[in-house]
């Protein structure tokens, strides 16, 4: 529809990346937006991106990721019928 100017895109809300993203959100309210006033759509969106680039300069660290890239594993039964936690998930070909 063009004449619509949101598009929802439905993401995974447990994916560590949302949470860089709130973070990210946070900060430019917390440093930019809370009790700022704006003449123009423009004049807000130069602040915006000058504090984006003020910021990349200045504050931004690179990110660690914490993930370990062990395999997942999940509850099932073993062939004589015990649940067992650890067994690792087999993918069928």
């Amino acid at each position: 529809m063009p004449g619509h100017r949101s598009r929802f895109v439905y993401t995974p809300k447990h994916c560590s990346w949302l949470n860089q993203i709130e973070i990210g959100f946070g900060i430019s309210c917390r440093r930019l937006l809370n009790r700022s006033s704006f003449a123009s759509l423009e004049k807000m969106r130069e602040r915006i991106l000058s504090f984006v680039e003020y910021f990349n300069k200045t504050m931004a660290k690179p990110l660690q990721w914490a993930f370990t890239g062990k395999p997942l594993k999940m509850e099932r039964k073993d062939q004589d019928g015990n649940t067992n936690r650890n067994l690792p998930i087999r993918v069928r070909k």
